[in-house]
């Protein structure tokens, strides 16, 4: 089962990285669904800083 969580956990972050390289390339709308794929893994494996981070970056974007 960890090695599970550690997967998803990988995969959320390689997303939220993706996210954040996109934002710095004015690619919006692309970095908000990065953002947000992150988001839910990061929801469903109960890191709820993490999903908080996320949104506070879809947030930024989105204004």
């Amino acid at each position: 089962m960890m090695q599970a969580i550690g997967d998803r956990y990988s995969e959320a972050a390689a997303q939220y990285y993706i996210g954040r390289t996109l934002a710095q390339l004015d690619q919006t709308p692309a970095a908000i669904q990065a953002y947000a794929s992150a988001r839910d893994i990061f929801a469903d494996i109960q890191l709820e800083n993490l999903v908080q981070l996320c949104q506070e970056a879809i947030d930024a974007l989105s204004q």
